[in-house]
């Protein structure tokens, strides 16, 4: 008897095949896998597979986000239910832990709980203001809440 794939002669206690690899070539031929769904790619690399259509992968993802948050504008982020920028406000936490500033007040020390504040508010931007501008390193500062409150209403000049 012969292989089915390879037709070399079989040993005694060989049925169909010689070797597990003429046996998947074989069955492979016969049955092959499923073709991966053109859809499912990402959008900007082409990589596979994606969560849904129209996504991208998680390195193009990060990459896109990045270029959002240096082209988005202020007035972007006005328009939304609650409070219109918190997203601004966690992007320059996210900024700053990135930059490792030391998380204390800058006027008094007290480190046991702080706040990020911007000196210029978010609200005083124009609103064709980009994010970048509005949460640059040198218009961000960790306060007390006490100190935070005296520069929000005014009574503290930095």
């Amino acid at each position: 008897m012969k292989c089915l794939n390879c037709k070399n002669e079989l040993v005694k206690w060989q049925k169909k095949f010689c070797s597990k690899s003429c046996a998947a070539t074989y069955n492979n031929k016969k049955y092959p896998k499923r073709v991966r769904n053109p859809k499912n790619t990402c959008i900007d690399c082409g990589s596979y597979p994606v969560w849904r259509e129209g996504a991208r992968c998680s390195t193009c993802r990060s990459k896109h986000a990045k270029h959002l948050r240096e082209t988005r504008t202020v007035s972007y982020y006005e328009n939304w239910n609650g409070r219109p920028y918190d997203d601004i406000r966690k992007q320059a936490r996210t900024l700053m832990n990135e930059l490792g500033v030391e998380k204390k007040c800058a006027i008094c020390g007290y480190d046991f709980y702080v706040e990020l504040c911007h000196i210029k508010s978010i609200s005083s931007f124009d609103p064709q203001t980009v994010i970048s501008v509005v949460n640059d390193p040198s218009n961000l500062i960790y306060l007390c809440p006490n100190h935070h409150k005296e520069l929000d209403k005014e009574h503290l000049r930095l």
